[in-house]
């Protein structure tokens, strides 16, 4: 059993103190109560979400005696005065540069903490998490979740590829016009019984949509630079991030060690595998939380991909 921790400090991102943020969507750091923490965790939520489907996991590691750093992704979380959601700040189709950007800060604040320091990262967030890894050398390893390497929806991928083909040719019209169109997940944002609503954006343009797959485009071609280890999850019910893009990932990737951990459609895992908000069946949501806490803890990784390789449903 680790040893548990109190919590000492929860402060405020560096910056996100003075913004009109959702609350649910400021960025924060945790300090365990044990003088020099076992390390940092890094972990990035996913697109259009905020760090906090990483509530729990985060008070996990904490507990554990690590320090926790949770970003907003670049544009996240902002609200308008009353209390609505403000999409407006969101990447557009040619600013994906913006979410590298931002990445490097929350690791160079990361930097100033305690060694070691150790990256995790859900749907978007977990491309985040690579892109980080392939370029930086001081991150002594990486736990992606149903990472954003590939759409799962059809017009996404034709989508993806038409923006690369078609929109630098044509001088980036096609992008510009994205920034334009409305695009939103459904008609209303999920509600819980408990009043609980989706914190984050639901409604915002296509070209907002357009950036972030821009920004994950680039990274299966980077992965054979990848050499530390590297804890990969997938499930066969992702109906956001194809789990293709994960045995692609798996097979480019020369990590020192790691596994990866993909998940049958009858383990009941959804993309959003890690909040209970998204994945509320706590005996299926412990299998993804027993094996990223060990990993990223511990360094010990579990390896049990699809059979043969192959991704079912």
């Amino acid at each position: 059993m680790p040893v548990l921790y109190p919590l000492d400090m929860v402060v405020a991102f560096p910056g996100d103190e003075d913004l009109l943020l959702q609350p649910a969507c400021r960025g924060r750091i945790l300090k365990p109560d044990a003088g020099t923490a076992r390390g940092t965790l890094v972990a990035f939520h996913g697109y259009s979400a905020g760090p906090w489907q990483f509530d729990e996991l985060a008070d996990a590691m904490c507990a554990r005696g690590w320090n926790v750093v949770l970003p907003r992704l670049a544009g996240h979380g902002f609200a308008t005065v009353t209390g609505e959601e403000d999409p407006g700040d969101l990447p557009k189709a040619h600013e994906a540069h913006r979410y590298r950007e931002e990445g490097d800060k929350a690791l160079a604040l990361a930097r100033t903490l305690d060694a070691p320091l150790v990256l995790c990262g859900l749907s978007a967030g977990g491309a985040l998490a690579l892109d980080l890894a392939i370029r930086h050398r001081d991150i002594a390893r990486a736990c992606v979740m149903a990472p954003l390497l590939l759409p799962a929806p059809w017009r996404a991928r034709v989508a993806m590829g038409m923006l690369q083909a078609v929109d630098g040719p044509a001088g980036g019209s096609l992008g510009r016009w994205l920034d334009r169109q409305p695009f939103a997940w459904g008609k209303t944002p999920p509600r819980h019984e408990d009043g609980w609503v989706r914190p984050g954006h639901w409604r915002f343009r296509a070209g907002n949509l357009a950036g972030i797959l821009g920004f994950v485009a680039g990274i299966l071609p980077e992965a054979g630079r990848l050499t530390l280890p590297l804890q990969v999850l997938s499930t066969s019910l992702d109906d956001l991030a194809d789990p293709k893009g994960c045995r692609i990932l798996w097979e480019r990737q020369r990590g020192t060690s790691g596994g990866w951990l993909h998940f049958p459609a009858s383990a009941a895992v959804p993309h959003g595998m890690v909040s209970p908000r998204q994945h509320p069946d706590a005996q299926s949501r412990r299998l993804v939380t027993d094996a990223t806490l060990k990993f990223l803890d511990t360094g010990t990784a579990t390896h049990v991909p699809p059979e043969g390789g192959r991704v079912r449903g």
